[in-house]
């Protein structure tokens, strides 16, 4: 049963990895075949290592962890919400579970994750 954590330095490429087979899988059909196939590994994991390292009060980063295939989903949130002004005091940024691994709750795990990240 996969595990919902706070994100790590060292899960930036897992992290990039699961980004990049869900967006090629989602999005397949509604963007540009080229677009998903310029998806860079290395340059998500350098994003992912960013927002990581800018966890903290106010932001989180969260991984679902598989005990035999590592890292198969990932969320992260923040307040203040980025958008227009709203009454919204925080926002989920993003969530992607690997699509191998989806329709088992860990969307929802990490939902709840980050809905009490964003309480405290």
């Amino acid at each position: 049963m996969p595990s919902v954590r706070p994100a790590r330095p060292a899960d930036a490429q897992a992290i990039a990895r699961v980004y990049i087979e869900t967006w090629r899988a989602a999005y397949a059909g509604l963007l540009p075949d080229q677009v998903l196939l310029d998806l860079s590994l290395e340059r998500q994991a350098i994003s992912w290592s960013r927002a990581i390292d800018a966890a903290g009060p106010g932001r989180s980063v969260l991984v679902a962890e598989d005990e035999t295939a590592g890292v198969v989903g990932v969320s992260s949130c923040g307040r203040p919400y980025r958008g227009a002004p709203l009454t919204f005091e925080g926002e989920v940024f993003t969530l992607y579970v690997d699509p191998d691994h989806q329709e088992r709750g860990l969307g929802r795990d990490l939902l709840d994750g980050l809905f009490g990240a964003l309480r405290e």
